[in-house]
C-alpha cells in the first residue's frame, strides 16, 4: 500500500503545473531562444521559418527583409543579403545580461567553434564583440545597446548582432 501511495505522491506532482515564470525571466528565455536561431540560421538564409515556427511574429519590411517580435524581444532579419544577418534586442534586459545571455548560447551552440573576443576595432564602432569559426566561416556578434545605431555606452538595454 505505501508504495501505491508513494506513486499517487509522484504522479500528483508530475501532473501539477510548472512553476509560472516571471515577466524578466520570460523575456531573458525569449531573447536566449532568438540567439540560438540567430546562431542556428544566419548562414542558411531562411531564419524566417525557424523564428515564426518559434512563435515570433514575423512581419516582411524592405526588400526580402523581416521584422521579428515576441515579447520584450524585437530583431530583424537580412537573410538574402550579401551578408547576412540577424539583429535582436530587448529594450527590458541591459547590455550585460545580453553579453551574457550571447556567450553562454554561442559556447553551447557551437563550443568547437573557437568563441573568442574580436578586437574592438573589428567593427565600425568599437563595441565588445566574439567571433566565431561556423561552418568554414567566421561569424561576429557584436554586442550594441538597443536601437541598432545606439552604440553600446548605455547600461540598460542591448541587442546582439550576428554577421
Amino acid at each position: 500500500m505505501t508504495t501505491l501511495r508513494a506513486l499517487a505522491a509522484v504522479a500528483a506532482l508530475a501532473a501539477s503545473p510548472a512553476p509560472a515564470q516571471t515577466e524578466a525571466e520570460a523575456i531573458a528565455s525569449n531573447f536566449g531562444l532568438a540567439v540560438d536561431l540567430c546562431l542556428q540560421h544566419t548562414r542558411d538564409r531562411n531564419p524566417v521559418d525557424a523564428f515564426r515556427a518559434a512563435g515570433f511574429t514575423v512581419t516582411p519590411a524592405d526588400e526580402g527583409t523581416y521584422n521579428v517580435e515576441t515579447l520584450g524581444v524585437s530583431g530583424f532579419l537580412a537573410p538574402l543579403l550579401l551578408n547576412e544577418w540577424c539583429w535582436v534586442e530587448s529594450r527590458q534586459l541591459p547590455l550585460a545580461d545580453v553579453q551574457r545571455i550571447g556567450y553562454e548560447r554561442a559556447l553551447f551552440r557551437h563550443p568547437q567553434a573557437g568563441a573568442q573576443p574580436a578586437a574592438r576595432g573589428t567593427l565600425a564602432n568599437g563595441c565588445p564583440s566574439i567571433s566565431l569559426a561556423i561552418g568554414g566561416r567566421i561569424t561576429l556578434l557584436e554586442f550594441r545597446n538597443a536601437g541598432f545605431f545606439q552604440g553600446c555606452n548605455a547600461p540598460d538595454t542591448g541587442g546582439i548582432l550576428f554577421q
